[in-house]
């Protein structure tokens, strides 16, 4: 067996991809399928994607759209039916060594291996907002769920949280269509699709301005679906920075790599934290 192989997962809330990866960080086979809403499908779908690959390496490495306790539990779950779930013992009867993390951490480590980061705020913007803060150098989080950004509440007249404002999962009840088809539409320069995204820029601006205020990182890195959708916004958030002051103060990184969290959760145990 392979000593530089492992069984990498990245499981979002709208798709997962469980692949077989080398030190290179290169993807030598893998599965990528639709993340099934409730618990029991989706302990079928994944366990039988982690049992394709479980004669190839002893580890598996998870990158998971939630938060877990020091013990692998899951504390918490917006976007998956996974919420009290002993996760890690589950995956110890199929691989020896087994280590999980959110995928924004994740994303935080691939990052740190590409920029010499001290201090910096990544978000993963997909179908939920999820955070990771890095502070000297290291993932500050908390008692387990810090970063969780996209809980953070507003107050504009719907007095919900941002995930509710901007995430993925609210772009049909707020502007009609699921998140990839308005990309598309203003892709193709579709007006009403483009003023969509404009006002989704302001709040995403307004959103980073009050985190900026609170945190202040020198660089911000967003990556996930709406990374993707970033030129569309970026005008109109950048408005929203200047008006506070902030536009010159970060630096913005947009990561356009479906593969980029998988990746770092390759990475995981060379940043293992002692």
């Amino acid at each position: 067996m392979d000593k530089g192989l492992k069984v990498c997962a990245d499981i979002g809330g709208t798709n997962m991809r469980v692949a077989l990866m080398d030190k290179k960080l290169r993807i030598l086979d893998e599965i990528y399928t639709s993340t099934p809403k409730v618990k029991d499908e989706f302990f079928d779908v994944f366990l039988n994607a982690i049992k394709k690959f479980s004669g190839k390496s002893d580890i598996l490495n998870v990158a998971v759209a939630a938060r877990l306790d020091k013990n692998g539990k899951v504390i918490l779950s917006w976007n998956l039916p996974l919420l009290g779930v002993k996760l890690k013992k589950i995956l110890s009867r199929y691989f020896k060594k087994v280590s999980i993390d959110n995928d924004a951490a994740c994303a935080a480590l691939m990052f740190m291996r590409k920029k010499d980061l001290r201090n910096a705020l990544v978000i993963a913007w997909g179908t939920g907002i999820g955070g990771a803060f890095l502070v000297n150098g290291k993932l500050y989080r908390g008692n387990g769920i810090a970063g969780e950004i996209g809980h953070m509440q507003v107050f504009d007249g719907y007095g919900n949280d941002v995930e509710d404002l901007i995430g993925g999962k609210a772009m049909k009840r707020r502007y009609g269509r699921w998140g990839e088809e308005l990309h598309n539409l203003a892709k193709r320069g579709n007006q009403e699709a483009l003023e969509d995204f404009e006002e989704i820029g302001e709040k995403f601006g307004r959103y980073l301005a009050s985190i900026i205020f609170m945190f202040d990182p020198k660089t911000i890195v967003m990556v996930g679906s709406f990374s993707y959708s970033w030129d569309f916004m970026k005008r109109s958030a950048m408005e929203e920075l200047k008006r506070f002051g902030l536009n010159k103060r970060i630096k913005i990184y947009v990561v356009k790599d479906k593969t980029f969290v998988i990746k770092g959760a390759y990475l995981m145990d060379d940043y293992r934290e002692k």
